[in-house]
């Protein structure tokens, strides 16, 4: 835990557009542009994404003017609480709502549709998207390589003035169209065996070949 809140607040202090938001009882960590209060007055739409530490530069390192406007941070491997969500979208959205771009893992998805449903009974206009570009995982496909593309897509939209329908139609047209295979070669007593749909967490393949 230590290691984690120390590349917490190493980010903030090597990145000078990031800012730390004070930890809560969680202990996850939030990172936000550090204009987020401008950003949330222009009514310009908040782009928050969150997900479990030990993916670095995920999520963090992807916070700034065009691209995320805040990032939640788990424990190794673990999603952040629904509390520190809904932190983040509290500190970082205005009148122009927020987008929660979601990898598809089950915990994830779990804590923010919760966060968002508390969002939305506090009057924040919060809208999930969530990403499953993972085709070598049949069935239930993860959240890999399209979260980047898709949060680019939406902070572009985002930076333009574009509105929450338009912000989440940029980064849902993303979702919807990239495709990535995870694969790996793992040795198994005397050979080497290639797997298609290796997890980012080391889950076991679909194939093997």
């Amino acid at each position: 835990a230590s290691h984690i809140s120390g590349l917490a607040s190493g980010t903030s202090l090597l990145f000078p557009h990031v800012v730390e938001l004070a930890q809560g009882g969680d202990q996850d960590s939030i990172h936000l542009r550090r204009d987020f209060e401008a950003h949330a007055a222009a009514g310009r739409v908040s782009i928050i994404c969150a997900g479990g530490a030990g993916h670095e530069p995920m999520m963090s390192g992807f916070v700034g003017a065009g691209l995320l406007t805040a990032s939640i941070t788990g424990a190794l491997f673990a999603s952040p609480s629904p509390g520190a969500i809904l932190r983040a979208i509290a500190a970082s959205t205005g009148h122009g709502g927020c987008l929660l771009l979601v990898k598809n893992f089950p915990g994830l998805q779990f804590n923010c549709s919760v966060a968002a449903q508390r969002a939305q009974a506090e009057g924040i206009q919060c809208e999930i998207v969530t990403i499953a570009d993972d085709v070598g995982c049949p069935g239930s496909p993860r959240g890999l390589a399209a979260s980047v593309l898709a949060l680019k897509a939406a902070g572009a939209c985002a930076e333009a003035g574009g509105d929450l329908a338009a912000v989440a139609a940029a980064a849902r047209a993303i979702g919807e169209r990239a495709k990535t295979i995870g694969a790996a070669l793992r040795w198994r007593g005397a050979d080497w065996l290639f797997e298609i749909g290796v997890g980012i967490h080391g889950e076991p393949g679909a194939t093997e070949l």
